[in-house]
């Protein structure tokens, strides 16, 4: 199930990039730093607890064609994932952008007076 918290950040990776929610939430969670574990992600992607942690490989493989070049995800063998961090400042600028959009120069709104303001 996904946290309601994240559905934004999921909602602003899907109109960027494409991603699945699945694919969303290994972003995500690989947008919190550090080394994420095979294992980790093969949980936050697969349905089923038994799927071999290979298929983490899959799910970044995936992943990392939709974005491209924007978003870098470096390998470290044998363990897991790591986002750069200016992919990190990517991701961040990506879900800022969709939660504030830009502001309306001339949004047409009156003050007291009747006047329009500015």
């Amino acid at each position: 199930m996904i946290p309601p918290s994240d559905i934004p950040a999921i909602t602003a990776l899907h109109d960027e990039y494409g991603l699945t929610a699945k694919e969303a939430l290994v972003v995500l969670l690989l947008y919190q730093g550090g080394i994420i574990l095979r294992e980790r992600i093969r949980d936050v992607y697969c349905d089923y607890p038994t799927t071999a942690p290979v298929e983490a490989r899959s799910a970044i493989k995936r992943i990392r064609k939709k974005v491209r070049p924007h978003i870098t995800i470096c390998t470290h063998y044998g363990i897991g994932y790591e986002m750069t961090p200016e992919a990190r400042k990517t991701v961040q600028k990506i879900i800022r952008r969709h939660h504030d959009p830009a502001p309306n120069h001339h949004s047409g709104a009156q003050d007291a007076s009747g006047a329009e303001s500015l």
